[in-house]
């Protein structure tokens, strides 16, 4: 008998633990266990909490390990850091204190051989912070704060007037975190409460939000910058406005149309010149990128609100006029952009010879001339901006997603902003009047051309999937076009960079004889679908500069005919087929614009949508978001001639008027009576007819979720309301006029250079998250970063959904309660995040009592702005279920799933797999509480929607797996085993055999074939030797999962997602990183979508030895040789008195588990046959380590 003294604690407590080199460098809380059973066999454990009845994260084995101390770089400051060396890689860690490293170094220290010497860590280089921190040695304690986890924070005022805090934990403290937890009174929906222990992500070493921004999340007060503590204590961190570090040298001159502004176009170019060398950096330019966008936009921003705040009055003080208009050779750098007259009184303001208005190095101009421009003129206007502003996403990203491409095409930094009927361009001051060489231009007279900027213009046409073609230049010249003929190249000789202008035109015209909507010159494709047609289409289709001769023009316009055909017929039904299949899950009408988007898919086809969809709530989305489109251009055209006609009579105080008009143009919308019937008919349904081609009825109008309208009528029209759930829509007047907070601008910006669009096998999803987390965050501005938006919550609501999958609740629970402190409060969004922040409350201690709490203020909020029959309800359902059948409280969770049940047959349909799905969650359930029977009548009808829906193997699979288990119990043994042998082929098909849903299968099989023969001792028949032979397949397999498991071999394939077909991957283009975005990524439904993962035993040490038994004695009972049958006999008599040498049963055992145990068996047999004595010593070891009660497989 093998036996060995356990192991004893010698030391274990928290340190932080920095993450292997990666895309993304951090800083964790490990538990680190110290075990030794001598002085020779010591061993250090990481742990991610302190429970561990889980397997370690890491095992160092200490005889083969070295400790050191370095100097600290790259280390939290204040921190003190050692490492651990052993034969594989290097552990970085850092202690609180310096004392506490040396208490770890003293105990490490005897275990090892190595001496103690002074190390740094090999670096990598990281993305510039420029946050200030300050070590204790450094700042003296100001004062403690009132945290129940005893943490301390040293609080010292910088010369920037900032708040920098250190925060670490008293020595005698279970936990060690780098930042102190604050609370705040803040949302009365529901405490915030961070953990000690609680991670957050972080980005490039540095938190993405720190558990202080997450708990103040949604703060009204948060414009300021400052947050106060409950206790009065104020606390400043990030928040004020940074410049983004300058990695080059400056390339540029200083601005020089308005004095000292800021260097944006400096700073923006730099960045985008950067060449990344690794996929880190990369993500690190992105992240830096979404920053100064954010810092340029929020500027931008409080400008134009002024301009247009401002703009009725007719006399104001006249501004120095100290500069011209900044411009490339007299042309203005954003072209289509005509005059503005604008005075201001600021003298930081400077007013061009056109009437743009330049501060802070930002050129701000009106989309067109307003008071003259009539309204077919202003909507040309407000398309060509959105299409420019599209164009130079497309092209930005084209040129420098590439970062071995030689050569680069820059654009300019441009946001627009929409306010009060209004739309600004704001543009970043190029500074290079008289200095940029106009290198490319085909629409002067001679035209221009140059070989380096035609290089560079190819290059991103073919990034774009764009067609080269002919232009034709007066009477016999003919040049070759890479991109819309109206392109414009400017060279800059100080910096060396050519910028690209015009771009308006950039994408081809979707234009087909089937499109019930005008094609117009401003109709045109989306780079998103165009990057995935499979043809190149020419810019200038339907132009002159279609092509030079006129063969060339046809057969570029029909290409271009036929792939807005293609978008019609093909691709839009395949898009709204996800939709109706649920696996796009769109969560209101504006996330369903973001979904379209991401597919490639405009707006102007919503009209197609709702006709395609055979859900009803998906025509309804598409019908509100019509409707909301529709009436924010009416909503404009009134507020932008209310103020022109105050500027006419000389009005100086119109605030009170203006929502006056706001909230009575909501009430005619939103209310009751012929009035909003008239409204519709005489004007929202033109309009509608007119965007959209599609003709809506007042039926279908009446018939929208007025909540959800109102919802979507806020955000258009850049309107803020009460949030609250008691608005009386029966009433004629529902919108009381005190119920209008304020107007809000609307601004559209540059995306950046988005990486790691969906989850991957590459990147640990954590990273993924804190990547797209961080570039959002940075992306809303330094005053902005912890404002209430829908946005940020489902980008909160994500990362606790990820929390809530992996079991980490404190993480879950903190992000969930940021998720609904950001969301409006009347909206689904707060709904869905509850509904997270439910699972959160109760993944650690279950309490019945807050849930309910949780549950019924979500489901109020969400069948007000949705209904009662609404999918989103689903979720909340859902989660309640899930908690109840995680405390095996199965009655209370077959409740509430019955519900998501009855949804699904109304809001979707009884033929749909998701109704299916549910079916086969409440056949689980009923399985488990010992109802067989009405298990497997909702199993059959599962089966039969399933086959009847031509579902996806992975849900088949499933069904078929589960199916078995009821049958075999009700004894129909035959059935049963068919059921799993399909499971587990349709599993290998799809999945792989690495996968731990098709290990599980292969589980379930082998029991079952071996159901009947259990206590068989008599001949073995074919049909039992077959048995036995598919059990050991089943077996073997099993063991080489496992066996790759602990040797940490990739053991898992990609998980797809359940009622996902693994086909369309070709056919559609990836999940998009939802975080940031208009479209909402919290799922909808719980069970029913998302991948099962089946786990198997957290033991594989025993789970090996179980198999190896198993599979020895089965091939054992197929032995027909009577040789070996008696060498068998022989050696079970004589193993009885006999006890096993550890040396021997090591060696057998490390040759066993070398191959597998049904192989080597083979070949110990086979050295029998040729009288081997060692392998009858062997096969005896072999029955001594499966027969006894030997717990072998021990190294």
């Amino acid at each position: 008998m093998l036996a060995s003294p356990g192991p004893r604690p010698l030391k274990h407590g928290w340190v932080l633990k920095k993450g292997k080199t990666g895309f993304i460098t951090h800083w964790r809380l490990k538990y680190l266990v110290l075990l030794a059973s001598d002085e020779n066999d010591a061993r250090l454990q990481i742990f991610d909490q302190v429970d561990q009845s889980r397997p370690p994260k890491h095992e160092i084995w200490l005889r083969d390990a070295s400790v050191a101390v370095w100097d600290g770089s790259g280390a939290k400051k204040g921190s003190a850091p050692f490492v651990v060396v052993d034969r594989k890689r290097k552990f970085y860690f850092a202690a609180q204190t310096k004392g506490e490293r040396d208490d770890w170094l003293a105990i490490l220290q005897p275990s090892m051989d190595a001496p103690l010497p002074t190390a740094k860590p090999t670096h990598h280089r990281r993305a510039t912070i420029t946050s200030r921190t300050f070590s204790p040695t450094s700042s003296p304690p100001l004062r403690r704060s009132n945290s129940a986890h005893r943490y301390r924070t040293w609080s010292r005022r910088g010369d920037d007037d900032t708040m920098s805090t250190w925060s670490g934990m008293d020595r005698d403290s279970d936990a060690v975190s780098v930042y102190s937890v604050m609370t705040s009174k803040g949302d009365e929906r529901c405490s915030s409460v961070a953990s000690s222990r609680v991670e957050t992500l972080s980005f490039c070493s540095e938190p993405v939000l720190t558990p202080q921004e997450l708990t103040l999340m949604g703060n009204s007060s948060n414009g300021t910058g400052s947050y106060r503590h409950e206790d009065g204590f104020t606390f400043r961190d990030t928040l004020r406005r940074r410049r983004a570090p300058v990695v080059h040298p400056d390339p540029f001159r200083t601005s020089q149309g308005g004095g000292s502004g800021e260097p944006w176009n400096e700073r923006y170019q730099t960045l985008l010149s950067i060449r990344p060398d690794s996929e880190e950096a990369a993500l690190r330019q992105d992240v830096q990128l979404q920053e100064l966008i954010g810092q340029f936009q929020e500027t931008a921003q409080q400008m134009a609100q002024r301009m247009i705040d401002e703009y009725h009055l007719t006399s104001t003080p006249a501004i120095k006029q100290r500069t011209q208009t900044p411009s490339l050779n007299g042309r203005p750098m954003s072209p289509s952009l005509t005059e503005i007259n604008y005075d201001g009184e600021d003298g930081h303001q400077v007013k061009g010879s056109d009437g743009t208005v330049v501060q802070d190095g930002i050129v701000f101009r009106f989309a067109c001339n307003y008071d003259d421009a009539t309204p077919s003129q202003v909507e040309d206007a407000l398309s060509r901006t959105s299409n420019e502003l599209r164009a130079i996403n497309a092209s930005t990203r084209a040129s420098f997603m590439n970062s071995a491409s030689p050569s680069h095409l820059h654009t300019v930094l441009m946001v627009l902003i929409d306010y009060k009927g209004f739309r600004v361009v704001a543009y970043a001051d190029m500074g290079l009047q008289g200095q940029a060489l106009q290198v490319h231009d085909l629409q002067r007279d001679p035209p221009r051309t140059d070989e380096r900027a035609s290089e560079r213009l190819m290059a991103v046409g073919k990034a774009l999937n764009l067609k080269p073609h002919t232009v034709q230049i007066g009477e016999e010249r003919r040049v070759m076009v890479h991109m819309a003929a109206g392109v414009e190249v400017h060279f800059d000789p100080p910096s060396k960079l050519f910028y690209a202008s015009n771009l308006h035109a950039l994408l081809p015209m979707d234009h087909s004889p089937h499109n019930k909507i005008d094609p117009g010159p401003h109709r045109r494709l989306r780079p998103e679908f165009l990057a995935n047609y499979p043809h190149p289409l020419t810019s200038d289709a339907f132009t002159k500069q279609s092509g030079g001769p006129r063969h060339e023009r046809e057969a570029n316009d029909a290409e271009v005919m036929r792939a807005s055909k293609y978008l019609q017929e093909i691709w839009i039904p395949s898009f709204v087929s996800r939709l109706d299949s649920l696996e796009v899950r769109p969560v209101d009408s504006r996330g369903l614009v973001g979904e379209m988007h991401c597919s490639g898919v405009n707006v102007r086809y919503l009209g197609h949508i709702s006709r395609l969809s055979t859900l009803p709530y998906i025509r309804d989305m598409a019908h509100t978001e019509m409707v909301a489109r529709a009436f924010k251009s009416l909503f404009r055209t009134r507020l932008r001639t209310a103020i022109l006609h105050f500027r006419s009579v000389g009005a100086t105080v119109i605030d009170e008027e203006m929502r006056t008009y706001a909230v009575g143009m909501f009430g005619v919308a939103l209310g009751s009576g012929e009035k909003r019937k008239k409204f519709f008919e005489d004007k929202l349904r033109d309009e509608i007819v007119r965007k959209y081609g599609f003709d809506m009825s007042y039926g279908q109008f009446a018939g929208l979720p007025k909540p959800a309208l109102f919802l979507a009528m806020q955000y258009h029209c850049g309107l803020a309301f009460e949030d609250s759930t008691d608005y009386n829509f029966d009433s004629p007047n529902p919108i009381p006029r005190n119920r209008l907070l304020h107007f809000q601008p609307k601004v559209k910006q540059p995306a950046g250079l988005a990486h790691l669009l969906s989850p991957s096998q590459k990147v640990p999803e954590d990273e993924r998250l804190a990547y797209h987390l961080a570039r959002h965050i940075k992306s809303l501005g330094p005053s902005s970063k912890l404002a209430r938006l829908d946005t940020s919550s489902a980008a909160l609501c994500t990362v606790a959904a990820h929390y809530n999958a992996t079991g980490r609740y404190e993480e879950a629970r903190l992000y969930a309660q940021a998720a609904v402190s950001a969301s409006t409060g009347n909206s689904c969004l707060a709904g869905l995040a509850m509904g997270q922040l439910i699972e959160a409350v109760c993944g650690t201690i279950f309490d019945e009592t807050q849930m309910t709490s949780l549950y019924q203020q979500a489901v109020e909020i969400v069948t007000w702005a949705c209904g009662i029959d609404h999918p989103v309800l689903m979720a909340l359902h859902d989660r309640v279920a899930g908690v109840y059948a995680g405390n095996e409280r199965w009655e209370d969770a077959l409740e509430y799933y019955g519900r998501s049940l009855g949804i699904a047959e109304k809001a979707l349909g009884k033929n749909h797999l998701v109704t299916a799905g549910y079916l086969v969650k409440i056949g689980i359930i009923h399985h488990t509480i010992q109802n067989p029977v009405i298990a497997i009548q909702r199993f059959t009808e599962a089966l039969h929607l399933y086959q009847g829906l031509n579902a996806p193997l992975p849900l088949l699979a499933h069904l078929h797996h589960h199916f078995a288990q009821p049958l075999a119990e009700r004894g129909d043994l035959d059935t049963a085993i068919m059921h799993a042998q399909r499971a587990r082929k349709m599993y290998e098909k799809c999945l792989g055999q690495a996968d731990p849903r098709t290990v599980e299968t292969y589980r379930q099989v082998a029991k079952l074939v071996l159901t009947p023969y259990a206590e068989y001792e008599g001949v073995l028949t074919p049909v039992i030797r077959a048995a036995y032979k598919e059990a050991i397949g089943c077996y073997e397999k099993i063991f080489r999962y496992v066996k790759g498991s602990r040797s940490g071999k990739e053991s898992a394939s990609l998980l797809l997602p359940l009622g996902t077909h693994s086909s369309n991957s070709a056919k559609h283009p990836p999940s998009p990183p939802l975080l940031g975005t208009t479209s909402h990524p919290t799922p909808i439904t719980g069970p029913l979508i998302q991948p099962h993962q089946i786990p198997l035993p957290t033991h594989p040490r025993s789970l090996l030895h179980k198999l190896t038994r198993q599979i020895i004695s089965l091939k054992l009972r197929l032995v027909d040789s009577p040789q070996h049958r008696e060498v068998v006999r022989t050696l079970r008599a004589a193993n009885v008195d006999k006890n096993l040498e550890a040396q021997e049963a090591r060696a057998v055992v490390l040759r066993l588990a070398a191959v597998s145990p049904s192989v080597y068996l083979d070949g110990v047999l086979a050295r029998i046959e040729e009288e081997d004595a060692s392998a009858v010593e062997e096969l005896g070891v072999v029955l001594m380590l499966t027969e006894g009660e030997v717990v072998g497989l021990a190294g």
